[in-house]
């Protein structure tokens, strides 16, 4: 549990890092405080404070990761984020069958996945990882705003289709290039705005937002990564500029694990070349 800080992909791979490295070495009771919204998860990992329904009135909680001493969170949180120190500066992996142990797709959100068509190639296109600016993805609403660079953003997301073209006519030689479906998941309202009618592209209607959004955020959120990770292959874009996991979104690399996508399945795509 920490404050809120990070995506979701960050958390979840983060933990499932953590709990991967532990049991290695010890057998490791997982406690996680607040359920996942859309998920469904044993009752026995759900964290469940000394104080009970004490401790939610009064927003507070019986640990602390650092000092063990009592945790005030000033702020009611209906959510919470785990980013242990020291771990985003490296690729960390983590054995994708611990979460199909921990969590998994309600019965709610296996219907809202499989009401989407299945697409070959899943692209992860984050125009905030190759822009570096403070562009607010979301279309409307809450003080969000349109990033003015359209060019910019439809150069990018001709070079992901190419390099997802060069992706299918490896991993399905056989098909022709019309029948082949991209599914398309970015932060970017505006990229996702033009692919809209494209007979191509599967698109979800949620409008990309802030990982702060809360419980709605989270399920949107991993509603189009549990979709990103059924594809047969991956496109992602990546920043030369930065280093190690820096360059790839953590959004995508939990993605990957979690659909058991082989590397040779991936395309890392430089959008400045």
């Amino acid at each position: 549990h920490c404050e809120p800080c990070t995506g979701i992909g960050d958390r979840l791979h983060h933990l499932l890092k953590l709990v991967d490295t532990a049991s290695l070495k010890d057998c490791v009771r997982v406690s996680i405080d607040y359920p996942i919204t859309g998920m469904a998860m044993l009752d026995s990992v759900i964290y469940t404070d000394p104080s009970a329904w004490l401790s939610e009135i009064l927003h507070y909680r019986s640990y602390d990761v650092s000092d063990r001493k009592l945790m005030d969170i000033s702020q009611p949180l209906s959510f919470s984020h785990f980013t242990p120190n020291g771990m985003g500066k490296a690729t960390q992996n983590f054995n994708p069958c611990l979460a199909s142990i921990l969590f998994q797709p309600s019965n709610k959100m296996q219907m809202e996945l499989n009401s989407y068509p299945h697409a070959h190639i899943g692209i992860h296109f984050r125009a905030g990882d190759v822009y570096h600016t403070d562009i607010l993805a979301g279309g409307g609403g809450g003080g969000a705003k349109r990033d003015q660079r359209v060019t910019d953003l439809e150069s990018g997301l001709h070079k992901m289709l190419q390099c997802s073209r060069r992706l299918a006519k490896k991993l399905y030689p056989n098909e022709r290039e019309e029948s082949i479906k991209y599914y398309l998941a970015t932060d970017n309202q505006q990229v996702k705005e033009m692919v809209t009618g494209d007979h191509k592209f599967v698109v979800t209607g949620i409008i990309p937002q802030s990982f702060i959004g809360g419980d709605g955020g989270d399920h949107d959120a991993m509603l189009e990564m549990y979709l990103l990770a059924r594809s047969k292959g991956l496109v992602v874009n990546v920043n030369r500029n930065l280093k190690n996991a820096d360059r790839i979104s953590w959004f995508f690399q939990t993605a990957k694990m979690l659909g058991f996508v082989p590397h040779e399945n991936i395309i890392e795509c430089d959008l400045e070349t």
